[in-house]
């Protein structure tokens, strides 16, 4: 029994012992616990039953193989399946890669080898023969795709500089959070982009903005051990990428 997604503890948050144990003094854990998970609530069961009821075990479509992962795994937090790609993303016809995101986002991609080998056991079996047994397939971790917006914010008043600030800070935060972001709070699916006109509308929606200028987009991709700067326009060569926040440069001031 654990204590589901409380369980997962920052860093150095687990200190004590349930026994003591000779030439142990104390103990830490260096890394942010991942992969706890609460009881299914009754909304998820009833999006997943319909679901269930239709791909029956066997993954014919995208759709298939996305909720399949998601039973044979609960930790996975985001799935996508692109049919025709191989390993390398590139196009290859009858190939399928599964992109999965474990919870924990950033920090449960150190959990992602042990996730990919519950997730290829359950494909093999139920993925279509040519496909699974065959083994072509492959099980993908995201690159990760943050976005830090810098901009120029107009106020009307001098006490509103640092409020508006936070405020917009604050809302920037909120949209780009990969599981709870986006204007319906759903979040971020996998391959989805982000363009620099819905940060002036969010922007715009703060009280006490009077307009919004210079407004600029950096993209920053982080996969395979490296992470480099890409154009925002390029971000849609990602089928893979998932969304997440970045820092965020404001320069609030009187109009």
């Amino acid at each position: 029994m654990t204590e589901g997604a409380r369980g997962n503890v920052g860093s150095g948050q687990v200190t004590g012992m349930m026994q003591p144990i000779a030439f142990v003094s104390g103990i830490a854990n260096p890394f942010s616990a991942v992969g706890g998970g609460d009881a299914e609530r009754l909304e998820q069961a009833v999006r997943r039953g319909p679901q269930q009821l239709k791909h029956q075990n066997r993954a014919v479509s995208a759709s298939d193989v996305e909720w399949i992962v998601r039973e044979a795994e609960p930790s996975v937090a985001k799935v996508r399946c692109l049919p025709n790609r191989n390993a390398l993303l590139r196009k290859d016809s009858g190939r399928v890669a599964v992109v999965v995101l474990p919870d924990g986002g950033r920090n449960g991609i150190a959990h992602f080898p042990e996730i990919k080998r519950t997730v290829e056991r359950a494909l093999k079996e139920k993925l279509p023969n040519l496909v699974g047994s065959a083994g072509r397939f492959s099980v993908l971790a995201p690159a990760l795709i943050e976005i830090s917006v810098s901009a120029t914010v107009y106020v009307s008043s001098a006490d509103l500089i640092v409020p508006v600030e936070i405020d917009c800070s604050g809302r920037l935060d909120s949209f780009l959070d990969t599981m709870t972001g986006q204007l319906d709070g759903r979040g971020w699916e996998i391959g989805e982009t982000v363009h620099a006109s819905a940060f002036y509308g969010l922007l715009h929606s703060v009280r006490g903005v009077q307009s919004v200028d210079k407004l600029v987009l950096t993209a920053r991709v982080a996969e395979n051990g490296e992470t480099r700067e890409i154009p925002p326009d390029d971000l849609k060569r990602f089928p893979h990428g998932i969304v997440m926040g970045g820092r965020h440069r404001l320069n609030v001031t009187m109009a």
